[in-house]
């Protein structure tokens, strides 16, 4: 099918608008007949998500993650070191170092604080990518079923940098389609610095041929971590446990009940090691065939595309390393709001999959003492409970996954659909 151009209301000639509410049709009227749902989804989602904090930030083991940053950080500050379960990035470092002069008790809850703001900028630059309003019940909607899986609770209370890079990837993507290439690069490289996750968005401005930020995106983590390896020497801290603790803590936690990956998942199911093997080549090998669709269809001319190319490498990090985390999963979220715009099958495929990959910590509401009983050490046996919840989240993102290959036998017949900018009022 031949590509179609651009009209003057930004939409595309002989594109139908999307639906954008509970059966509405588009336009100004479309948009104020689905508020009053809104007016309703969005506190529900935002009480569910207060109380969620509140919760998490009561329990035990808050800010666990944080605080090993911050030891490190305030280790070197006075000459030491503490590599106690330090696990990214040097460069990491220098985002810590502010923190490491706070008492750590103000410092969880700043990132605390930190982290719930970025997931509301991740709804409004998401919003913006996908030209729908917050006000519309289908985002609001997204937003209490996000609530409701805890997954970002869980990610939140132990204040894992994971949660901070998924606002980070919706700038990436928000500045791809506003044409600043530049930006995507820097905060891609932020994000890089961080925690190394994002790296396949790296492919994306390499196949676009954007050099130059390419180059970017890879200087700033080697410039930041130069830098901070710099400070480490400075002050005379013993640098080489760093490296000790990060193998130790990987070879560690590859055989943990909270472990998603599917080589996990053949233990639990005591399968021959062959079978996780054999499953985890077939994920790759699917997920990089359908990136190659992807390419040679749309060269990722918007970045929508780049979006649905990037998810299958999110696809193999998340199912096919030696460790993943549950929360791993939110790396699919951009995905997720991708989808909210049209109904069709791939839709709804990739909605229960994103869904199905984040759903399992919804029981933190309904069971006794979750999710302590998740992380039962020394119980890899398929009746655990958690072991099938983390099934579960597995059978998601591979049915985002599919989701994404029937996009890709289906992408010549999308072409990218504009808003009109009277919906965004």
């Amino acid at each position: 099918m031949a590509r179609v151009e651009k009209s003057g209301l930004g939409t595309e000639q002989g594109e139908t608008q999307p639906r954008v509410g509970f059966g509405s049709e588009t336009g100004v009227v479309g948009a104020l007949r689905e508020f009053p749902w809104a007016m309703v989804l969005w506190p529900l989602a935002i009480l569910i998500g207060l109380v969620d904090a509140w919760r998490w930030h009561k329990g035990v083991d808050f800010g666990y993650d944080t605080q090993h940053v911050w030891q490190a950080a305030h280790a070197v500050l006075h000459g030491g070191s503490s590599w106690n379960q330090f696990v990214y990035p040097p460069g990491c470092l220098l985002f810590a170092f502010p923190f490491a002069a706070l008492p750590f008790r103000v410092t969880k809850v700043i990132i605390y604080l930190l982290q719930i703001v970025s997931i509301a900028y991740l709804f409004w630059a998401m919003t913006r990518f996908i030209r729908l309003p917050l006000s519309s019940a289908r985002v609001a909607l997204f937003a209490v079923l996000l609530a409701l899986t805890g997954q970002l609770g869980i990610a939140a209370h132990y204040e894992n940098f994971t949660l901070l890079l998924i606002p980070l990837a919706g700038a990436f993507f928000l500045a791809l389609d506003r044409d600043h290439p530049m930006a995507a690069a820097v905060v891609l490289g932020i994000s890089l610095t961080i925690k190394p996750l994002l790296a396949p968005l790296l492919l994306v401005l390499l196949l676009r041929r954007r050099w130059r930020e390419s180059v970017v995106a890879v200087l700033i983590p080697v410039v930041l971590s130069v830098i901070a390896l710099v400070v480490v020497v400075a002050a005379n801290a013993d640098f080489s446990g760093f490296v000790h603790e990060v193998e130790h803590t990987f070879s560690t936690n590859s055989s943990r009940p909270w472990n998603t990956s599917l080589s996990a998942m053949a233990r639990y199911l005591h399968l021959p090691s062959g079978v996780g093997l054999v499953a985890r080549v077939a994920v790759v090998v699917m997920s990089l065939f359908v990136c190659w669709r992807i390419w040679s269809r749309t060269h990722l001319e918007t970045a929508e595309q780049a979006v649905w190319f990037s998810a299958p490498l999110f696809v193999i990090l998340i199912l096919c390393f030696s460790f993943a985390w549950g929360y791993y999963s939110l790396l699919l979220l951009p995905l997720g709001f991708v989808v909210l715009r049209r109904d069709r099958a791939v839709d709804w495929v990739v909605r229960l999959g994103v869904f199905l990959a984040l759903a399992p910590p919804i029981l933190v509401y309904t069971i006794p003492g979750y999710p302590s009983r998740y992380y039962a050490p020394n119980n890899f046996t398929i009746f655990h409970f958690g072991i099938l919840l983390n099934g579960v989240s597995v059978l998601g993102v591979i049915i985002t996954l599919a989701g994404v290959v029937m996009h890709s036998y289906d992408v010549d017949d999308v072409a990218p659909i504009e808003v009109p900018s009277a919906v965004q009022a």
